[in-house]
Formats: C-alpha cells, sequence, structure tokens
C-alpha cells in the first residue's frame, strides 16, 4: 500500500504533480518526494531510494524511459515503477526495453480515483502478477469502451455549434477539450487515426478560441464541424469494435 512505501514522483507538470501529491497524501503516503525533472530525481535518488517510482513517460530533455533505467542502476534493489502516459503514441513501445512495470496511468485520469488504481497496480503485483502485455491490452480495452461517451460528446457540441448563438463558445470549447483528450490517449493506445484527426480539430479549435466572435469566418466554423464529426464517427466506430 502507498504509505508503506518511500514514493518518489517525477512529473514536469505542476498541476499534474499537485493533484497527485494531494491524492497520494491523504491516502496516506507520507514518505514522499516530488520532482519535477528526470535530472533532479536522478541526483537524489542515492539518498532517497524510492521503492516506488511514479514517472511520467514524456519529461523534457531525459525521457522517462531513460530516467528509469538510471534509476535501476542506482537504487538497489530497485524500485518498482508505475509510468504516467498520454502524449506519445511511441509510449507503449518504450515499455518492453529493459524495464517491466507495475502498469501504466493514461493521462487524463481521474484525480478521485488515481491512488485506487495505484493500490489495484500494487496489490495485483502482490497477489497474482500479471505479464504487461496482458495488462495493458486490459487498459486499452477499458478505453476503446469509453470512445463511446466521446462520440456522444463530440456530436452533440458538433449540434452546438453549428446552431450557433450563445453555445456556440461553449461548443468549441468543448470540441477543444475533448480532441485535446483523444490527442493523446489515443495514440497512447494506438488508435493512431484517432489521434490524429483529434489532434486537427484542437488545432481548428484552438485557432477559433483565439479569435473574436465577430472574426470568426463561416469556412472555419464549417472545417471544425465537419473534423468533429469525423472524430465522432471514428470514435463510435472503434467503440462498436469493442464488443
Amino acid at each position: 500500500m502507498v504509505h508503506t512505501r518511500r514514493i518518489m514522483l517525477v512529473e514536469d507538470d505542476p498541476f499534474v504533480r499537485d493533484v497527485l501529491e494531494m491524492a497520494l497524501r491523504k491516502a496516506g503516503a507520507n514518505d514522499l518526494e516530488l520532482f519535477g525533472t528526470g535530472e533532479s530525481a536522478i541526483n537524489a535518488a542515492a539518498k532517497s531510494r524510492p521503492e516506488l517510482v511514479i514517472l511520467d513517460l514524456n519529461l523534457p530533455n531525459l525521457n522517462g524511459r531513460d530516467v528509469a533505467l538510471q534509476l535501476k542502476g542506482i537504487i538497489t534493489p530497485a524500485p518498482q515503477f508505475i509510468f504516467i502516459t498520454g502524449h506519445s503514441a511511441q509510449d507503449m513501445d518504450y515499455l518492453g526495453s529493459g524495464i517491466d512495470p507495475l502498469g501504466v496511468l493514461a493521462k487524463p485520469f481521474d484525480p478521485m480515483t488515481i491512488v485506487q488504481q495505484i493500490q489495484h497496480l500494487l496489490t495485483s503485483q502482490a497477489e497474482t502478477p500479471v505479464p504487461l502485455e496482458d495488462r495493458l491490452r486490459a487498459v486499452r480495452a477499458r478505453f476503446q469502451k469509453s470512445l463511446a461517451a466521446a462520440a456522444q460528446t463530440l456530436s452533440d457540441n458538433v449540434s452546438r455549434l453549428e446552431e450557433g448563438g450563445a453555445d456556440q463558445l461553449s461548443a468549441i470549447e468543448a470540441l477543444n477539450d475533448t480532441a485535446h483528450t483523444l490527442a493523446g490517449s489515443a495514440g497512447t493506445f494506438k488508435f493512431h487515426k484517432i489521434s490524429d484527426v483529434a489532434d486537427r480539430v484542437e488545432q481548428q479549435a484552438s485557432v477559433l478560441l483565439k479569435t473574436e466572435v465577430s472574426s470568426r469566418s463561416k469556412s472555419e466554423l464549417l472545417e471544425l464541424s465537419n473534423t468533429a464529426g469525423e472524430l465522432a464517427a471514428l470514435c463510435g466506430e472503434a467503440a462498436d469494435g469493442a464488443g
């Protein structure tokens, strides 16, 4: 359990780091050290000697996989790892390169349940070790099923966008937020087409959000509507394929 372990949290995003710190401390993690870069974590490793490292794979300068490999070389016995990911389609490939983590926390995550996810990974490891490939397959399946809700959210906000009026701004914001989530998470779980189209939606929505209402062109709004509709269709098809 988290309250019995020395924990090192390495996450460059201060908001994500704060959320994880609050959640872990609430769960009783008193022996917890926070780091914003891989370099600072490595420099402190010999003294800290963490038993569990919660580590973002997408760190600046030195990526999470390389940080994990260096920590394994410094700390004896080697700590257990839980990776945080969500921005790179290549992250899943890193996991098979000399590291066997307990599991993966996919961004974005629910702050109210993140500790339970971590506890579950630790408990599962203690009771019945499950091959990493099987664990990742299960997480991917849950994500695939969640795409049905994303498809509905996208469709609803495309309708609001096309209706115009006072709801147009909030519809653009909702499309931007949903696309941002999908652009990272879908790529992580190898739904590359969804990730690519979500990235386009996010870019188009971001441009419109920076544009005054009176200056938004019909062609830009139509482009966003069409691309978001395409994304909704892709999410719906993927969710249907989850069975």
